[in-house]
């Protein structure tokens, strides 16, 4: 898909499933999900979402995404931007040489990264804002290598459950934890998947998180 401004959008209570595409070359968003919609990308045959203006992937207002076995490169800035109360769960996937952050988190939303890379953006690894949060299930198959910034960077109010298996090599250093912070993962690996967590946030402030359903 190339058009003219995003290359899909799904908004206002809309769904939609995505296989076997390349979505490239659109001046803004390859992807924007948005206003209580929900996105499954690549499940049993990869997308490669490449080369636009703007971010590989917008989700926002209360929206969700699932992505498996997808690529998500050489966009203009983000690779994937996840805010306003929204999730996204990459299931088998890399993210990789976009021109700002690899991952962008912020206002109360969760990134969760089963198993994948993310390395050689121009940002940070990945960066979570505005009691977001990033959380690792599968830490031996996560990978956040050679990013231009830091692997994870938690700012105000940012959280990161546990760490990936491999995170080296980020020119700014591993993490950045003020005022957020990076949990350990003794604590991280008590946490039943699907439960009520709570949390202390950047600033000792509560918040309690019920973390997305992967059923």
């Amino acid at each position: 898909l190339n058009n003219g401004e995003r290359g899909i959008g799904c908004a206002h209570t809309s769904s939609v499933q995505i296989e076997d595409s390349e979505i490239s070359g659109n001046k803004g968003d390859g992807v924007s999900i948005a206003h209580n919609s929900s996105a499954y990308l690549g499940w049993e045959i990869g997308t490669v979402i490449s080369g636009n203006g703007k971010a590989g992937v917008q989700v926002s207002g209360s929206s969700s995404l699932t992505a498996e076995k997808v690529t998500i490169q050489g966009n203009g800035s983000w690779g994937a931007v996840v805010g306003q109360e929204s999730s996204f769960i990459l299931e088998g996937g890399t993210i990789n040489n976009n021109g700002n952050d690899g991952v962008f988190a912020y206002a109360h939303s969760i990134f969760y990264l089963n198993t994948g890379t993310i390395d050689h953006n121009t940002g940070d690894g990945i960066e979570v804002q505005e009691d977001s949060v990033v959380r690792f299930y599968a830490a031996s198959g996560c990978s956040v290598t050679e990013n231009g910034g830091y692997g994870i960077r938690c700012g105000q109010g940012g959280n990161a459950w546990s760490k990936p298996a491999s995170l080296v090599d980020n020119t700014l250093g591993e993490t950045f934890a003020f005022p957020g912070f990076v949990h350990r993962p003794k604590l991280a690996a008590m946490l039943p998947a699907g439960s009520q967590d709570e949390m202390v946030a950047g600033g000792g402030s509560r918040v309690n998180r019920k973390w997305v359903s992967r059923s």
